[in-house]
């Protein structure tokens, strides 16, 4: 038997990142999350519908799972938060509506969420600082910021 291997919780946390401004950077911040908190198989959290959340009292989610297994599931007090942040910038959802649709409104298919996990695994290039065209490097041994000539009045008249 082929000994399975687990993400830690700081790997996780990396997966997850941070959510984004953007309606699918939080839908997918939200399942990604969901997917850690609930330990649910793909096809369950994809079957999740509003009306299967409990934000009031003991947060938790209702699961269906293989088999007509039904099971609910704690909920983090982080991802009941961010639930209801996601109710509330999608107040058209009903109770029937799955909690994370594809961007058509309809249930997200397995293929959806393996795309979605890959794109959040794929390591992204750092940020790069825009730079003003008359930068010149200074660099001592105790200076190894760049300064703009251009911009800093202390350097314009050097």
């Amino acid at each position: 038997m082929v000994p399975q291997e687990f993400l830690s919780r700081e790997e996780m946390l990396t997966l997850i990142g941070a959510p984004g401004t953007s309606w699918i950077s939080r839908r997918d911040y939200l399942l990604l999350g969901l997917l850690y908190n609930t330990g649910a198989r793909v096809s369950e959290s994809n079957n999740v519908k509003v009306a299967d959340i409990v934000l009031d009292g003991a947060a938790c989610v209702h699961l269906h799972g293989k088999g007509r297994k039904h099971r609910a599931v704690p909920l983090w007090k982080s991802m009941s938060q961010e639930i209801r942040a996601w109710l509330r910038m999608n107040p058209q959802m009903g109770d029937d509506s799955a909690l994370l649709p594809n961007r058509d409104g309809q249930v997200m298919t397995r293929n959806n969420v393996a795309q979605r996990v890959s794109l959040a695994a794929t390591p992204r290039p750092p940020k790069r600082t825009p730079v003003c065209p008359g930068v010149t490097f200074l660099r001592t041994a105790f200076d190894t910021q760049p300064r703009c000539t251009c911009c800093n009045p202390e350097l314009m008249s050097a």
